[in-house]
Parts: C-alpha cells; sequence; structure tokens
C-alpha cells in the first residue's frame, strides 16, 4: 500500500509559516504569494488538497532558498502534529511496542518499512505510488521533515545523541552532506534508490521514558487540540485537570490522586467541579472520547485497540459510551471523518515485527 494524505492539515501550513517568519520573511507577503487567505490558516481544523500543500512548500523554498528547511519544519512541529509518529510515540511501554501501532498510522508522505537485520533496525521510507510529481525539492523537504521527526524518540529512550546511525538517501546530493548531520547527528551519503535510516536494534527494547519531562511536549500538544474539541479554554480547574489527564490517556487517576495532583482535597475537588455543574466521571468520560476521536479521525488504530488506548478495560463498554455520546459508532464516525478529510485508510507501515492486526470489528 502506498497511502498518501490527499488532505493535508493546515497545521502542516502554520509550521512552515513560522518558520519562515523565523528566517525573516514577512508572512502576510507569502501568504499572498503562495495563495492563501489568512483566514484558512487560522483554524487548526482545516485541511489543504494535496496539490496546493506541495505548491505552497514549493513556494517556500523557492523564496527562502533554505536548504534545510524540512529539517527546520519538522522540529518545529509538535510530535502529534507529525501523525505518524505523534500517535504511536506515547502508546508502547517500549519503542517496539510503539512502533507495532504505527503499522496503523495514515498521513505520512511516504510508506515506511520497518526490517531488522542482526544488530541494525532499518527504517525505508518510499514515495507513494500516486499520479503526483514530486520535484527533487520537494522530495527533499518532505524527507527531512520525516527524518526530523524521529528526534522526538531520543529523550523517551534515553539517548543523548543522534537517533540513527547513517542515512541512505534516496535522490541526488543537494546541498552541503554537514547539513543533514549537524541536525541528525549522523552521517548521510546520497544517491540510493530509496531512503533508508539505520539505527540500533537495541533500541527497540529500551522502555520508553514517559515521565512528564520527557514528554512534555507532547503532552503540550494533545492539551492544545483537546482543548478545541472540548471547549474548554475559559474553564480554570477544567483546563488543570485535562492537563493532567493529556500526560497518559490511558491511565485515568481516581478523583483522589487527581485531586493530590492539584494540591486540593476531594471534596474541595467536587465542590469545584459541581460549581462548573460538571462531574469528575463526566469530565472523564469527555476526554476519554476525545482522545478516541482524534484516533479515529487522524489513524487506522482498530477501535478495539483505541478503547485500551483511552483507558477502557471493557471495549463493549466504550463502543456503547462512544455511540451514546457521539450518536453512531466508532466505524461510522471514521468512515464519515476520513471521508470528509479526503484521506486513505490503508495503513502506512509495512512492520514485520507485528505478525496480526487486531481485529477492529464493531461489537
Amino acid at each position: 500500500m502506498f497511502p498518501l494524505l490527499k488532505k493535508i492539515p493546515v497545521r502542516h501550513i502554520a509550521s512552515l509559516v513560522d518558520v519562515l517568519e523565523g528566517l525573516g520573511i514577512d508572512r502576510e507577503e507569502f501568504l499572498l504569494t503562495a495563495n492563501i487567505d489568512a483566514a484558512e490558516i487560522d483554524s487548526k481544523e482545516n485541511h489543504f488538497e494535496l496539490q496546493h500543500y506541495l505548491s505552497v512548500v514549493q513556494t517556500a523554498l523557492d523564496i527562502s532558498q533554505c536548504m534545510d528547511l524540512g529539517f527546520r519544519v519538522g522540529k518545529h512541529s509538535a510530535s502529534l502534529d507529525q501523525g505518524n509518529l505523534g500517535y504511536a510515540l506515547p502508546s508502547g511501554t517500549t519503542l517496539r511496542e510503539s512502533l507495532s501501532r504505527y503499522q496503523y498510522l495514515t498521513g505520512s508522505n511516504f510508506t515506511i518499512t520497518l526490517t531488522v537485520e542482526g544488530e541494525f533496525a532499518r527504517l525505508t521510507a518510499r514515495p507513494p505510488r500516486q499520479n503526483i510529481l514530486l520535484s527533487e525539492s520537494q522530495t527533499s523537504y518532505l524527507t527531512q521533515a520525516w527524518l526530523a521527526s524521529w528526534s522526538q524518540w531520543r529523550p523517551l529512550i534515553c539517548e543523548p545523541d543522534g537517533f540513527f546511525e547513517h542515512v541512505y538517501l534516496g535522490y541526488r546530493e543537494d546541498c552541503d552532506p554537514e547539513i543533514y548531520t549537524s541536525h541528525m547527528g549522523c552521517g548521510v551519503t546520497f544517491g540510493h534508490q530509496q531512503t533508508t535510516a539505520v539505527f540500533p536494534a537495541t533500541y527497540l527494547d529500551r522502555i520508553l521514558d514517559l515521565t512528564a519531562e520527557a514528554i512534555d511536549s507532547t503532552c503540550s500538544a494533545q492539551r492544545d487540540r483537546l482543548d478545541i474539541n472540548l471547549d474548554i479554554k475559559s474553564r480554570g480547574i477544567i483546563v488543570d485537570i485535562h492537563s493532567l489527564l493529556a500526560k497518559s490517556p490511558g491511565r485515568i487517576p481516581n478523583m483522589k490522586e487527581m485531586a493530590d495532583s492539584l494540591d486540593l482535597s476531594p471534596r474541595t475537588l467536587r465542590r469545584r467541579l459541581l460549581s462548573e455543574n460538571r462531574t469528575y466521571q463526566q469530565l472523564i468520560i469527555d476526554f476519554r472520547l476525545a482522545v478516541a476521536r482524534r484516533y479515529l479521525q487522524s489513524t487506522n488504530i482498530p477501535a478495539n485497540e483505541i478503547a485500551s488506548l483511552v483507558g477502557y478495560a471493557d471495549t463493549a463498554n466504550f463502543y456503547r459510551t462512544f455511540r451514546g455520546k457521539i450518536g453512531m459508532t466508532p466505524a461510522a464516525f471514521r468512515r464519515a471523518e476520513q471521508s470528509s478529510a479526503g484521506t486513505d485508510s490503508s495503513p502506512g507501515v509495512v512492520n514485520p515485527l507485528v505478525t496480526e492486526a487486531v481485529d477492529s470489528k464493531e461489537k
């Protein structure tokens, strides 16, 4: 399968515009040149047609003449904005376990294959088989952004240096190789048939450090996006609760634990929530369903696995709650969302570490 987003989330262009501003390029002038209405990038839920997105990227490359623009944008983007990696990132105990979910995720501009041979693991990125002809500079930009996204894993596996041992690039040399080396901390060679990034296989079984410090940027991005869905920006105690919940969406603290985290007594927490006509249980349900909707919108993780990821031990209970609150089954919600966004529903990764896909039939 060679999926490619037919519509690109606006956050990818918003990050690009932010980086260009940092390079001294006037925001309004760039938006005008790239044929973008400023209002289009104000809503995080907007999407751009693929061809328009690629045109915007090419315009940015032409104007900036920045040879490492993809790296800059990739590092500027929060991990959840990376699509594939962002949702897999905090979902397992080890890197191997997290990558087992990576096979279900859509949104990559490449098809990614993970293989393990002896001491090394290899990620091979192949361009999509679509009627899309990428320029060499667009290919370089997208590859750089993808490679940069892997820097998100370093703090989680307690690796202070670069993630990769070596990267073999599937295109001709487009700049000084030192530019790549400075961003990735490893050697690179150009001119290969496909892009392959090599890292030690021992990384796969390292226990992920999911402490607040290590995953703070991921949580911040998740909180920002959930706040929009939950419309809680103006509600102080509720914002604090959702911020804490976002740090470990699969493990929901009870009310006493949450009160302790907020330096409150359970009685005070209950009283403050009731003053806003809410209960702690209602907040938990709202939070779980908000995360579940995001998974259903942006990934192909099976619905029964999403139930586990958001803290439901009983899958049937998840289906009942989702249908009761949202008005449709998780599968129907996903079909409607992916249809409106124009996404391909095929898995984005061929992962030999996973021998059996999770059954996603509705119950």
